[in-house]
C-alpha cells in the first residue's frame, strides 16, 4: 500500500470511527499502552513455568494473585509465591510458552490449547469437546480432575498440565452474567450509545454498566472456590510435586498507563500486575522419572467447533 493510500486507509477509518470510544481504546492500547509496557517490562523477565521444577501444573485460568490470597487458598501448600506470567491472556500464554514438549501430556477445558497449540505434546485429552455443557459453555471441574487421574495412570513417565476452566467466565451458579455470544440487539441496546458492535463476556457487561460490579466479583471469587474444591481433591490424590498456579489474571476496570484507559477482563499483550502476578503454591511430594519421547498429540477438532465453543467463553477470534 502506498502513502497515498495509506493516508487515505486512515482518514477513511477516522471518518467511520472517530466518534466511537472503543475504537479509540482498542488503538491506544496497541500503539500506546502495550509497546510502552512491553518496553518497561519485557516478557523475558517473566516466570518460565516449564524451568521450575513439578511433576503436574495445575493451571486455573484466569486467577488473580491478590484473590487467591484473600481466600486463605496460598495458606494451603508447602510453599507459596507470586510469579509473573508472560501474558495477559491464554492464547498469547500458550504462543510463548509451549513448542514441543515430549515429557507432557496436557489435560484441557479451554479450546484454545487446541487452537494455538494443537500438535506441541505428546498427548492432549480435549476434555472440552465431550464434557461440555452446551446450555452454559462449562466444562465442569469435576471433568477435569477424572481425566487427570485417569491420564497419570496412563501416563506415569510423563508430566502433566491439567487446565481447569475457572475461575474465568461463564460464572457456575450465576446465569443471569452469562453475557456470551449477546449483541446490543438482543439486549435491547442502541450500539452507537456503545463501545464496541457485541458483548463476548461478563466482563463486556459491566465495562457497559449492565451488571453489577460486586455481584460480578461475587460471581468470579464464587467460581475460584468451585475450582479449589476440586484442585484439592486431585492434590489429595496425588503423591507427587504438584504446582498450581494461572495463565493470566484479570482486570475490573483498573487504569492502565500511560495512557490511563480502563480495561476490563484480560487483553492480550498487556504488562499490568493485576494481568500478569498469579499464584504458584507448590505441594511437596517425590519427585517421578520423566520420560521425553515423542510429540505425538494431534488435535482432531475442527476450526468450525474450536470457534464455537470459544466463542461461548466469550472470545470474539
Amino acid at each position: 500500500m502506498g502513502t497515498t493510500d495509506s493516508v487515505r486507509h486512515i482518514v477513511g477509518e477516522l471518518r467511520e470511527n472517530g466518534g466511537n470510544w472503543g475504537w479509540w481504546r482498542g488503538r491506544i492500547r496497541r500503539y500506546i499502552n502495550e509497546p510502552v509496557q512491553q518496553s518497561l517490562s519485557p516478557r523475558s523477565e517473566s516466570t518460565n513455568f516449564l524451568d521450575k521444577q513439578w511433576d503436574t501444573l495445575v493451571i486455573i485460568d484466569g486467577c488473580r494473585a491478590d484473590l487467591f490470597e484473600e481466600l486463605n487458598f496460598d495458606n494451603s501448600f508447602d510453599h507459596y509465591e507470586r510469579v509473573r506470567s508472560n501474558a495477559s491472556a491464554t492464547p498469547e500464554w500458550l504462543q510463548h510458552t509451549f513448542n514441543e514438549h515430549g515429557d507432557i501430556v496436557y489435560i484441557s477445558s479451554n479450546p484454545m490449547v487446541s487452537r494455538h497449540q494443537p500438535d506441541a505434546f505428546h498427548e492432549m485429552v480435549e476434555v472440552w469437546r465431550d464434557n461440555l455443557d452446551p446450555e452454559t459453555s462449562v466444562v465442569p471441574p469435576e471433568a477435569i480432575t477424572e481425566a487427570a487421574l485417569k491420564a497419570r495412570e496412563e501416563y506415569p513417565n510423563k508430566r502433566l498440565i491439567v487446565h481447569y476452566l475457572q475461575p474465568h467466565y461463564p460464572f457456575i451458579g450465576y446465569p443471569d452474567l452469562n453475557y456470551t455470544n449477546m449483541t446490543y440487539d438482543d439486549l435491547g441496546l442502541d450500539a452507537k450509545n456503545h463501545q464496541h458492535e457485541d458483548i463476548a463476556s461478563t466482563w463486556d457487561a459491566l465495562r457497559e454498566g449492565l451488571v453489577e460490579k460486586d455481584e460480578t466479583l461475587e460471581a468470579y471469587a464464587e467460581n475460584l472456590k468451585v475450582v479449589m474444591e476440586d484442585v484439592n481433591s486431585l492434590l489429595n490424590q496425588l503423591d507427587e510435586r504438584v504446582v498450581v498456579t494461572s495463565d493470566h489474571g484479570n482486570m475490573y476496570g483498573g487504569r492502565s498507563w500511560p495512557v490511563p484507559i480502563r480495561v476490563f477482563g484480560h487483553p492480550r499483550n498487556l504488562r499490568l500486575g493485576e494481568l500478569v502476578t498469579v499464584p504458584w503454591g507448590v505441594d511437596e511430594g517425590p519427585r517421578r522419572e520423566i520420560k521425553n519421547d515423542s510429540v505425538s498429540a494431534e488435535s482432531n477438532a475442527t476450526d468450525e467447533t474450536v470457534s464455537e465453543r470459544l466463542q461461548g467463553l466469550g472470545y470474539l477470534e
